[in-house]
C-alpha cells in the first residue's frame, strides 16, 4: 500500500514539473530574441511577468507588461468582413429557407467571426421583423412584404454596412397548426367579447372540422401504482442489504472484541476460578462498569450476559454456551465454546494455557483484520485522491495555459 502511495505523489509531482518546464519554456527565448509576441486577433491582450535586471545599477525588479493584441491590416479586414457577411447570410434564414421567402422568425447574430465582429441590425419603417428575430404576422401582406435589412459591422473603429433586401410572406400552416392557430384566435376573441360573462363557449366545428372536447386524462393513478410497485420491489431489498451491512458490522466487532475478552477470561481462569464463576464476574462487572458510565456497550459481553441469563434460569451450560456461539456467528467463538465444552466435559485442567495460546493467535488475527481495514479503507480513498488530482491539475493547466508564450 505505502508503494502505491509513493507511485501517487511521485506521479504528481513529475507532471507538476513538466507543467512548470512548459510554462517558463519562452524565458530563454526572450533573453536571446528580446522579442515577445502578440496575441493573434480575438485573443485579447496578454500579461507578461518579467525580470528586469540593470547590471549598471545592480537591480532586479519584476515588471508587470499589458500587450494589446494584433489588429488586422486593411486586407485582412476586407477578407474578415466578407466572410462575416457570409455568416450572417447563411445564419439568417431558418432552416429550410432563403432570403428570397420568409416565413418563420429569423436568426439576428449579435457577434460573427467568433465575436471579432459586432453585428447591430435595422430593418427601415416596415417594423415586420423585430429586434429578436421575430415576425408581426399583422403587418405581414398576403402577397408577401419586402422588407431592406441592414447590418451594421464593427471591428475596433471601422464600420461595413450590408444592406440586402428579404421577403416575408405570412407562415403557411397545415392541418393541426393551422387550426391551432384559429383556435387561438378565437379564444383570445371571445375573451375579449365575453370576459364578464361566467362561462365560457368551446367552439362545436371550426375551420370544416368537427371538435370533440374533454378533460385530459389523468395518469396520476398509474404513476401512484407505478412507484408503489417499485416501491415494493426496492423497499425489501433494501432492508436486506441495511441488515446484511448491520451483520458484518456486528460481526467484525466481535472478532474486534475476541481477543481482549479471551484475554481476561483465561487471566481470571487461571487465578483458579472456574468456568462458571469466571463468566458471572465478566458479566456483573460489565453491569457495574455501565452503570457508573465507564464503560460503553460491548456486543461480545451483552451476549455473555444473555447466556449468563439463560444459565440462571435453568438452562444447561453446555447448552447455553453453544448458544452463545450461534449468535456470535464468528469461527473464533465457535472454537471458544467448543474449549469450554470439552474441559467441561473431561475437567479445566490445562484450559488456561489453553485460552492463552488462543488469545495470543486472536491478537495476531485482529492485526491482521486491522491491517486488512486499513487497506480497504485506502481503497476507497483512491477515487477522491484521483478527483483531486485533476483538480490539481487544472488549477495548474489553466493559468499555464493562459500565460504561456506561443
Amino acid at each position: 500500500m505505502k508503494v502505491r502511495y509513493y507511485v501517487f505523489i511521485a506521479v504528481i509531482t513529475l507532471f507538476l514539473a513538466g507543467v512548470s518546464l512548459l510554462e517558463g519554456s519562452g524565458e530563454e527565448e526572450l533573453e536571446e530574441s528580446k522579442i515577445l509576441v502578440r496575441g493573434e486577433p480575438g485573443e485579447g491582450d496578454k500579461d507578461v511577468e518579467l525580470e528586469l535586471t540593470v547590471p549598471e545599477l545592480e537591480e532586479t525588479v519584476t515588471y508587470q507588461l499589458s500587450i494589446a493584441e494584433r489588429e488586422y491590416n486593411e486586407d485582412e479586414r476586407e477578407k474578415l468582413f466578407a466572410q462575416a457577411v457570409k455568416e450572417i447570410e447563411e445564419s439568417f434564414p431558418a432552416e429550410g429557407e432563403t432570403i428570397s421567402r420568409i416565413t418563420k422568425p429569423v436568426q439576428l447574430l449579435s457577434r460573427a467571426q467568433d465575436g471579432l465582429i459586432e453585428v447591430e441590425w435595422s430593418f427601415g419603417d416596415t417594423a415586420v421583423i423585430l429586434e429578436d428575430g421575430s415576425i408581426d404576422a399583422s403587418k405581414v401582406d398576403e402577397k408577401g412584404t419586402l422588407v431592406l435589412v441592414c447590418a451594421q459591422l464593427h471591428y475596433r473603429d471601422y464600420l461595413y454596412i450590408y444592406e440586402f433586401p428579404v421577403c416575408v410572406y405570412p407562415e403557411s400552416l397545415d392541418g393541426m397548426e393551422r387550426l391551432m392557430k384559429k383556435l387561438g384566435n378565437y379564444f383570445e376573441e371571445k375573451e375579449i367579447q365575453n370576459v364578464r360573462e361566467a362561462e365560457v363557449e368551446l367552439p362545436k366545428e371550426l375551420e370544416g372540422h368537427v371538435l370533440n372536447w374533454s378533460y385530459k386524462k389523468s395518469y396520476s393513478t398509474l404513476w401512484i401504482l407505478g412507484l408503489g410497485a417499485f416501491a415494493m420491489i426496492l423497499i425489501p431489498w433494501y432492508m436486506r442489504e441495511k441488515e446484511e451491512k448491520r451483520r458484518q458490522e456486528r460481526k467484525v466487532q466481535l472478532e474486534m472484541e475476541y481477543p481482549g475478552m479471551l484475554a481476561e477470561f483465561s487471566l481470571l481462569l487461571g487465578a483458579g476460578m472456574t468456568v462458571r464463576i469466571v463468566w458471572e464476574k465478566l458479566v456483573l462487572s460489565y453491569e457495574e462498569k455501565q452503570k457508573q458510565g465507564k464503560r460503553k456497550k460491548s456486543e461480545v459481553l451483552e451476549q455473555m450476559k444473555l447466556t449468563y441469563r439463560q444459565i440462571q434460569d435453568g438452562a444447561g451450560e453446555v447448552s447455553a454456551y453453544e448458544g452463545f456461539a450461534k449468535r456470535c456467528e464468528a469461527a473464533c467463538y465457535r472454537r471458544f465454546t467448543m474449549l469450554l465444552t470439552q474441559y467441561l466435559q473431561k475437567g479445566t485442567k490445562g484450559l488456561a494455557e489453553t485460552l492463552e495460546l488462543e488469545a495470543a493467535q486472536a491478537f495476531e488475527n485482529r492485526k491482521n483484520l486491522a491491517r486488512r481495514r486499513g487497506e480497504e479503507a485506502g481503497t476507497k480513498l483512491l477515487l477522491p485522491m484521483i478527483m483531486m488530482l485533476f483538480v490539481v491539475i487544472a488549477i495548474m493547466m489553466i493559468p499555464a495555459c493562459m500565460t504561456m508564450e506561443l
